[in-house]
């Protein structure tokens, strides 16, 4: 098994090892843990093969998954809570039940945008959105959509915080870093690595931001 990724955590690069029709996922994002990568693993959950009977999940760039997180689709998979019977009648194959009607509802796409960092055991419920550059604390439950950049917290009772300033986020959603090339990447760590966006937003107006680059104006 590969480990592209060894301190502190073994880590394995999803894109290019696991593919299914409604699962799209970005370069070098990767999944941090010990268990061979598959998609039990990966806590994708509820991942149906046919596009008519699910959502899809959608994963951005650079993006970094703690182990044990689970992406839920499927939306209310079948439960109406409006309804007299919970039971999942139209999915049995007994033939008693072949006139009753599919109570699922979808819940749209899962989207999770880049340089997303999702802590440890981090529940993400069907048909959010989680903003470039969020963290999601470990045990986390996701279940409204999430800012650029924002911090969120196990509890949900705490205040909604971002990581910089809204002039600073707006920075870094204009440069999209994660589509650079490796070059521009390589020669830009320094100020990545760093709390420096100003000296990155410079490098970026020097060195990457030229008329027709395809990595201008992208998010």
């Amino acid at each position: 098994m590969s480990h592209p990724f060894t301190h502190p955590v073994p880590g394995q690069l999803i894109s290019g090892q696991l593919q299914h029709p409604l699962v799209e996922i970005g370069t070098r994002t990767y999944y941090r843990g010990h268990a061979p990568l598959s998609w039990d693993a990966l806590g994708v959950r509820y991942l149906d093969a046919h596009p008519q009977h699910n959502d899809h999940l959608v994963i951005g760039n650079y993006c970094s998954i703690g182990q044990g997180c689970q992406f839920l689709l499927g939306g209310n998979l079948g439960c109406r809570t409006e309804w007299i019977s919970t039971f999942a009648f139209a999915r049995s194959t007994e033939r008693i039940f072949r006139d009753a009607r599919d109570g699922q509802i979808l819940a749209g796409d899962t989207c999770i945008g880049h340089d997303v960092w999702l802590g440890d055991q981090v529940v993400i419920n069907p048909g959010v959105t989680i903003g470039n550059g969020a963290v999601i604390a470990h045990c986390a439950r996701v279940d409204r959509d999430i800012a650029p950049y924002e911090l969120v917290s196990a509890n949900p009772d705490d205040p909604v915080r971002l990581r910089f300033s809204r002039s600073q986020i707006e920075i870094l959603q204009e440069i999209a870093w994660w589509h650079w090339s490796d070059d521009q990447l390589k020669g830009a760590l320094g100020w990545l690595c760093s709390a420096d966006i100003d000296g990155l937003y410079l490098y970026w107006q020097n060195r990457v931001c030229k008329p027709g680059s395809p990595s201008r104006g992208e998010r």
